[in-house]
């Protein structure tokens, strides 16, 4: 064989494989795979939708979990497999399957579910959204103008006006109208009908937006739904999360909740700027309500992706596949410790109890006691360990019945420890202290006899501590009222009771801390400038009354924990925060590390002013003229304290307030406890013992004992909420 003829033997060999190697791939795709390839043609990427982004969790200062998601399923609808024609009887099969298994669906429609139509009770923000959406939607009124109806024309203006006046039969007929539901349809199905076709239409289901049929149903139903999917067009399951808590009961303040988004949030008419269409929420997303959940919605959302809905020529979902991969949100870790947290919000309601049951039914004892606050707070760093506020709520209550805590008129949704204003009463002495101390209007030693009357200015203010001879440290053991009117009154005498304002300014009272937490309020401090601004006149027997926290001091009982935390931190004190730090999802990274912040003031108190004070404060826990020492009799642990009965403006109850802070040498908390309409400070006390009972020793003969059986219980709208 020469080389010619072999070369061309390769060569044809070359071209027979080649041809084989087509033969067998045009075979592959018309007979092995053609079914699939067909399949494959026929598909047509028609609408992105989104994957949902796990929230980021909640934990306390441990790594304890306090709030974190569970995966459940959702039923959503595609818009370009949904078909317009039929869509009423598909919404019908879709609710016969849910209903099979008791699957409740998105229906927020204000109206009845049976003849005759009426409004629902209770929802007054949902019949007004309602009636926003006939104007904006069904009568296209100008948004701009809705609200300024002389802007309108004769015939807008006459649509608004019945839109606002229609009833529940009057909207029913018109939206039946509206969606085309016409055969032999029973009431309660128009009803369901209208119900999602409103949900469908207020969330803007379109190409855009798919739209959430019901959240969190069974693997059963999801299996019911698969079964029949051919049968219902454009139905996709995909997987969502829920944001689950270890406890319904546990620090909703602190902690919040998450809340649909309302067609108001969702498109803010009056600040489209707000509107969080605009940043990146769909109309079915769940939103921080409430306490962190809400202050860090920044870090704990997630950044949903994008998935491609994969739909053939017959219109039917043949797949789904991921464009991009959702961005878990971040974790946030509190500064609270779970455990003490729980000990002082179930010894809160306990001690109101008792304050009650010690009363002798005497309302100026306290027998009408039945709310109050209590903060725990790290005086070396800011960090608040816990904070409970009372009359509460659990967020299954929360969810299903905000209409009816909102009125409840317990005030169950405030959240007193920063929300709450208290006159301090005679825990504000320590600040009249040093500020008469650092003025030089009285000195250490100094003495001043004490009466039952103070009468200067014509003033009738009582005292009923006994007639002797007080110095600083005495009178603040036995609280005596004469004793700070006559250094009140000195200080105004000698033109310097600015330095009491300045004073209780530098220990952090009358305003906002700044913590992440929504609605806290700022609170005032008594002088001549706050009596001005009310509009009121200062008179000289003022500043005796301001002496003892009373006239115009309000301050809040986070405010109360800062401010003694500064007297036992030598006179400065850290910003309070409830945030220690953001994290990851995995936890791998540090997004936010909050350090402690000295807060700094002009105004300077000397160490030797402090170490005075705290003398005093000592003495309340321990001396026998303490006013709270039969409370911390043998107790391990040495404290300083204050109590005070401040009165309130009805002159006919006071409440009670307790601050104080401990190791007494080596301070490491403080805790401010005001019971409403508690009377004697001293009887608050119990839970700061049990704080510190927890916090320093564990020994169970310092807890506050059993609720006791009283003949007088808490109202039923907050004796309803005890643990």
């Amino acid at each position: 064989m020469n080389i010619r003829n072999a070369r061309l033997y390769v060569l044809y060999g070359l071209i027979i494989v080649i041809l084989a190697g087509f033969v067998f791939r045009l075979m592959r795709y018309q007979i092995t795979d053609g079914a699939s390839f067909r399949t494959q043609s026929e598909k047509t990427t028609i609408q992105s939708t989104e994957i949902a982004a796990p929230r980021g969790e909640v934990l306390d200062r441990y790594g304890r979990v306090l709030a974190t998601n569970t995966v459940g399923y959702s039923v959503t609808l595609q818009k370009a497999a949904w078909p317009s024609a039929n869509q009423n009887q598909n919404i019908l099969k879709i609710t016969d399957i849910l209903a099979q298994d008791g699957e409740a669906w998105l229906d927020t429609l204000p109206i009845g579910q049976a003849e005759p139509w009426a409004f629902t009770a209770n929802s007054d923000a949902q019949i007004k959204t309602l009636r926003k959406f006939l104007e904006q939607t069904v009568d296209n009124i100008p948004t701009s103008t809705k609200l300024n109806k002389v802007t309108l024309n004769e015939k807008q203006k006459a649509k608004f006006d019945a839109d606002e006046k229609a009833t529940a039969p009057e909207i029913m007929a018109r939206l039946i109208k509206r969606y085309k539901i016409a055969g032999n349809y029973t009431p309660a199905q128009i009803r369901t009908i209208v119900g999602v076709r409103y949900q469908m239409e207020s969330a803007g289901f379109s190409y855009t937006y798919t739209y959430t049929f019901a959240k969190n149903v069974s693997l059963n139903t999801v299996n019911r739904l698969s079964e029949n999917g051919g049968n219902i067009p454009g139905v996709l399951i995909t997987q969502q999360y829920t944001r689950s808590y270890t406890s319904d009961t546990f620090a909703p303040f602190i902690i919040g909740t998450v809340s649909p988004i309302s067609s108001d949030q969702w498109n803010n008419t009056q600040d489209p700027s707000a509107s969080l269409k605009n940043k990146g929420y769909s109309m079915d997303d769940m939103i921080g309500s409430g306490g962190v959940e809400s202050k860090m919605e920044q870090y704990l959302r997630g950044t949903n992706g994008t998935q491609n809905v994969l739909i053939n020529k017959a219109k039917e979902i043949v797949g789904t596949e991921t464009a991009t991969a959702a961005k878990p949100g971040d974790n946030v870790v509190l500064t609270i410790d779970a455990n003490l947290q729980q000990i002082v919000q179930d010894e809160l309601p306990v001690v109101i109890n008792q304050v009650r049951a010690a009363s002798g039914g005497s309302t100026l004892n306290g027998a009408d006691a039945d709310a109050g606050a209590a903060v725990v707070l790290n005086v070396k760093t800011g960090e608040i360990l816990a904070m409970a506020s009372y009359p509460t709520y659990t967020r299954t209550q929360y969810t299903q019945n905000y209409a009816a805590l909102s009125q409840d008129s317990s005030h169950p949704l405030l959240n007193r420890t920063i929300q709450g204003t208290y006159r301090p009463g005679s825990t504000y002495k320590p600040v009249t202290a040093i500020a008469g101390l650092m003025s030089g209007v009285i000195t250490p030693t100094e003495t001043v006899y004490t009466q039952t009357w103070w009468t200067k200015y014509g003033a009738h203010f009582y005292d009923d501590t006994t007639n002797s001879s007080k110095n600083v440290v005495t009178a603040l053991a036995a609280s005596s009222n004469y004793f700070f009117y006559t250094v009140a009154d000195r200080l105004y005498m000698s033109g310097q009771l600015a330095k009491l304002e300045s004073a209780a300014k530098a220990l952090g009272l009358g305003q906002k801390s700044g913590v992440e937490l929504p609605g806290e309020l700022s609170g005032e401090i008594s002088g001549p400038a706050d009596t001005k601004a009310r509009g009121g006149i200062w008179y000289p027997a003022d500043a005796a009354q301001s002496g003892i926290g009373q006239l115009n001091n309000l301050y809040t009982p986070l405010q109360l924990a800062q401010y003694v935390g500064a007297i036992a931190n030598g006179g400065t004190y850290y910003k309070a925060h409830i945030v220690k730090s953001v994290k990851s999802y995995d936890n791998l990274q540090t997004i936010v590390d909050n350090q402690p912040q000295l807060v700094n003031s002009d105004f300077k108190i000397t160490d030797s002013v402090i170490q005075i004070v705290k003398q005093g404060m000592l003495r309340v826990t321990e001396g026998n003229d303490g006013t709270a020492s039969s409370v911390f009799q043998n107790f391990p642990v040495k404290l300083g304290g204050k109590t005070g009965t401040a009165q309130t403006n009805n002159r006919q109850n006071y409440n009670g307030v307790f601050i104080s802070f401990a190791p007494f040498d080596n301070p490491e908390i403080a805790v401010a406890v005001v019971v409403e309409k508690g009377h004697n400070g001293f009887q608050t006390a119990p839970v700061a013992r049990s704080a510190y009972n927890y916090y320093f020793v564990g020994d169970q003969q310092f807890t506050t004992d059993a609720l006791p059986s009283v003949s007088s219980p808490l109202p039923a709208a907050a004796g309803s909420l005890l643990p």
